[in-house]
C-alpha cells in the first residue's frame, strides 16, 4: 500500500521501519515501549492517517484514537469484509476499494 501511495505522489511517513514481530512478550521489553512514542510523533505528522483494516491491531486502534482526538482526518481503508465496527467509529470515512481511497484521500487534501 505504501508503494502505491508513493506511485501516486502521496508523501508516506513509514512507520514500519522497526521489525518486532518476532516479539512474543512485551511485558519484559522496555527497550521497545518507545515505539508507541515513536508512532504518535509520526502520527501527529501526517495529515491523514490511513487504517488498514484487515485484522485487529492494539496499536493500530490506538493510533486511531489518538489522532482522532488531536482533530486528524481517519480513512479506513477495507478492500475485505470486516467484523469489529471500533475501526469505522473513529473514521471519518469507509473506503472499500483503492479507487475510494484516493478518493477520499483527494477530499482531505484539497
Amino acid at each position: 500500500m505504501q508503494e502505491l501511495l508513493k506511485s501516486r505522489g502521496y508523501e508516506v511517513i513509514n512507520q514500519l521501519e522497526i521489525d518486532y514481530s518476532d516479539v512474543e512478550d512485551f511485558r519484559d521489553r522496555k527497550d521497545l515501549w518507545d515505539v508507541v512514542k515513536r508512532d504518535l510523533e509520526l502520527c501527529s505528522k501526517a495529515d491523514v492517517i490511513v487504517l488498514i483494516v484487515k485484522y485487529p491491531s492494539f496499536g493500530a486502534m490506538a493510533e486511531v484514537v489518538i489522532s482522532k482526538m488531536k482533530g486528524k482526518k481517519v480513512i479506513a481503508y477495507c478492500p475485505c469484509e470486516v467484523k469489529s465496527h471500533w475501526s469505522f467509529y473513529f473514521a471519518d470515512c469507509v473506503a472499500r476499494s483503492e479507487k475510494e481511497l484516493f478518493d477520499s484521500l483527494y477530499i482531505f487534501s484539497s
